[in-house]
């Protein structure tokens, strides 16, 4: 049974007699104002939007199955296809923006609340561990680029129950769960997000589960006894319709270990701020269960692209899906020629043994002949030149459309004679790019803000905050209590994710961008960072570089880590001990470059010069 998203409930009905007694406009479970045929008419809507779908969907099947089903594997397939670009296109895209895990950011501008927003962004990121986040996420970008809509469903799970206070009480943890898009229920009319009527998704829960919560709809609860669940997992099956003798569908072999299961459906209303628990199937059914929404918002769409008057955004995949299928079928005719290729000697009938004696005589060598123009060369099958061509010219177009793939790849340009065309195209390929990273970031920035909105209003929940520098080896740890967070607005928070925190980059990045700290910002400021006790260290930086540069049992065996002798105490004659800081030399008192000492203190001479004439100019 999935847990409830939401931490306070409504008082539970009575009896089902009181149940059926009472006015459907006084109906608890259902937003102010509501009446039983404006449920009516709301399962109107979802039933006719899932049947608009369908085709939409026999779509996304197909789109599916050619990018990551058993239609592609290892290569090769039941049509022996050669390509698949689109899987190619979008797994290079999905590696791009699928690196690292996020970082939250909590900015506030009230000053004042600076600290809170500290212990607000340490927790949530802490929460980060626990969603599964690259998996969530990988498949979400496979589904946004594929289908053009992923959704996330932000809720809770409950984890152990507790006293307090003499009453039981349930722990609750935050869950991100990604909706499929089999399951998924999307007002399809409205042309924009924001202005949905409804959005939901369907789901499976165990019956005996729903039997025993005492905060769900006896009316529903007396329906669902009487149907039964479905060991097939198709939702409740009506009473009148079932069996003799048989509690739910008929038994099938090896079903013992299925529980009977319903089909229900969580259905949020934005502009109600409410959110409907209905069984599936059942629109004369009272909501099983109804409750006011406080939270931010439990569906959490990622959109890469937003077409105005499209019925769905159209999905990045959706414009190469076409192309990666002509390319596809292009190289598989290719290739099948290349197999029916032979090349074969024609002899006539007179010069059959001429035949016989240019086959058996080896590379190089020579035969004697009457019949030389009885015997001649043919060659058959091959490739189609026009046919290799247009393949050529669609991979190219493929990769136009793909926003430059291959330079997203890391293949390079190819057809450019200069460096302006690289720029030019890189610059091209990376605004793309860039597009996508902000919608992701947008979305995880929403996710991770309805993740915090549970911790910060769990009274349950004391999560102990870091206080003071780990670095220097001074740290606290201190409970952050809910009457501490309760005297804040939660919502004066601004939530977002720190730049480039899940941007992924190659070991070559990571190796230049290690040259350009230590060259363009600890070489100037060295003597600097040696006075305030700041110092480089030198083994765990050879250590880093050799596993980026992929030296490491190289380097291991050339460097060896010597013993670096004990500082002499202080006594009454050399006074106090000194850092050992180098100096800088002008060009007419330099040391003696015959020591290591005096090479270093040299070269670092050398780059501060060079720093401070760059200064200078």
């Amino acid at each position: 049974m999935m847990a409830t998203p939401t931490l306070t409930a409504p008082t539970p009905l009575g009896s089902a007699g009181d149940q059926t007694s009472q006015r459907w406009e006084e109906h608890p479970y259902l937003p102010p104002g509501w009446t039983r045929s404006n449920l009516q008419r709301l399962h109107d809507m979802i039933d006719k939007s899932t049947r608009s779908m369908a085709k939409y969907r026999e779509e996304w099947v197909k789109m599916i199955e050619y990018t990551a089903g058993s239609h592609y594997n290892g290569g090769r397939s039941k049509k022996s296809r050669p390509l698949n670009p689109l899987r190619m296109a979008i797994s290079t895209y999905v590696s791009r923006l699928s690196g690292n895990v996020p970082r939250c950011r909590v900015d506030v501008e009230n000053v004042n609340l600076a600290p809170q927003a500290y212990n607000l962004e340490f927790d949530t990121n802490r929460r980060l561990k626990t969603i599964e986040y690259l998996e969530e996420f990988q498949e979400a970008s496979i589904l946004e680029a594929i289908i053009g809509a992923s959704v996330a469903k932000v809720t809770v799970e409950l984890t152990e129950q507790v006293m307090v206070d003499g009453i039981p009480v349930w722990k609750k943890r935050p869950k991100l769960d990604l909706v499929d898009s089999e399951d998924l229920i999307l007002d399809l009319p409205s042309k924009r997000w924001w202005c949905m009527r409804y959005i939901g998704n369907r789901y499976l829960a165990d019956l005996d589960e729903v039997l025993d919560d005492e905060r769900y709809d006896e009316t529903c609860k007396g329906y669902l006894r009487r149907s039964r669940g479905n060991r097939r997992g198709d939702g409740p099956i009506p009473w009148e319709q079932q069996p003799l003798g048989v509690a739910g569908n008929e038994q099938h072999d090896r079903d013992d270990d299925l529980t009977d299961q319903v089909r229900l459906m969580d259905v949020y209303l934005p502009k109600y701020k409410w959110m409907l628990t209905l069984v599936e199937g059942a629109p004369h059914l009272p909501p099983l269960w109804g409750r006011k929404w406080y939270a931010c918002d439990p569906y959490i769409p990622l959109v890469f692209e937003r077409v105005a008057g499209n019925v769905l955004p159209m999905p990045i995949g959706r414009h190469w899906y076409d192309l990666a299928q002509a390319v596809d079928n292009a190289y598989a005719k290719l290739i099948n020629q290349c197999k029916r290729q032979k090349t074969i000697a024609e002899v006539q009938s007179k010069a059959k043994n001429a035949a016989e004696i240019l086959r058996d005589t080896p590379d190089g060598g020579a035969y004697a002949t009457e019949f030389k123009d009885a015997i001649r060369e043919v060659s058959y099958g091959g490739p189609n030149q026009l046919n290799f061509a247009f393949a050529i010219h669609l991979k190219h177009l493929n990769n136009f459309v793909a926003n430059n793939i291959e330079l997203i790849a890391g293949l390079g340009p190819t057809g450019v004679d200069t460096a302006t065309e690289v720029s030019i195209l890189s610059a091209g390929s990376n605004a793309g790019l860039a597009s996508m990273e902000r919608k992701i970031r947008n979305w995880w920035a929403k996710i991770l803000q309805a993740i915090a909105w549970y911790s910060y209003h769990d009274e349950l929940y004391e999560p102990e905050i870091e206080r003071g520098n780990r670095s220097l080896g001074l740290v606290v740890y201190e409970p952050w209590s809910y009457q501490e967070r309760a005297r804040f607005d939660f919502f004066q928070f601004m939530f977002d994710i720190q730049p480039h925190s899940y941007t992924y980059q190659t070991p070559e990045q990571k190796l230049a961008a290690i040259k350009r700290v230590l060259i363009e910002i600890y070489a100037p400021f060295m003597q600097l960072a040696m006075q305030q006790g700041v110092q480089l260290n030198m083994a765990d930086l050879f250590k880093e570089v050799a596993r980026l540069s992929n030296l490491e049992p190289e380097l291991k065996n050339m460097l060896m880590r010597a013993e670096i002798p004990d500082p002499q105490p202080m006594s009454q004659d050399t006074g106090p001990f000194k850092a050992d800081v180098p100096k800088v030399y002008t060009h007419q008192s330099r040391p003696s470059q015959k020591t290591n000492r005096g090479q270093e203190e040299v070269l670092m001479s050398d780059l501060l010069g060079s720093a401070r004439q760059r200064s200078e100019r």
